[in-house]
């Protein structure tokens, strides 16, 4: 049988980072390559709506998108920091008050759908 990701039974266990599981490449780098790309099209725009070649100034078009990715890079690790500390609050929250977080009872699709009869 095929094991697939372990179902967290414990509400804390969903706050809980994997340390086992490493961060795809495209998720790491998602938002300075957004960033970067979305300001050499914006830069090669500009130049077209100048009537200019495309990739003129190709130095400045370099130094605008590395720019922009490194500010993209910035913006991503601002976001990681921010929901690690929303998470951390949230996890010290539960640790505190486990009476009100009590762990869900398991339950089959059998016990969650209504029996279905097809109109006709």
């Amino acid at each position: 049988m095929a094991t697939g990701p372990v179902v967290p039974t414990d509400p804390i266990e969903l706050l809980t980072n994997d340390p086992i599981r490493e961060e795809p490449f495209i998720n790491k780098h998602w938002t300075a390559g957004l960033c970067g790309a979305l300001t050499f099209v914006s830069v090669c725009f500009g130049h077209w709506a100048t009537k200019r070649p495309m990739l003129s100034g190709l130095q400045r078009n370099a130094m605008y998108t590395g720019g922009a990715a490194f500010i993209g890079e910035i913006i991503e690790n601002y976001r990681r920091e921010y929901l690690a500390e929303r998470d951390a609050v949230l996890r010290h929250y539960i640790q505190l008050h486990p009476e009100d977080f009590p762990v869900p009872e398991r339950k089959k699709y059998a016990e969650v759908l209504e029996s279905w009869v097809p109109i006709r």
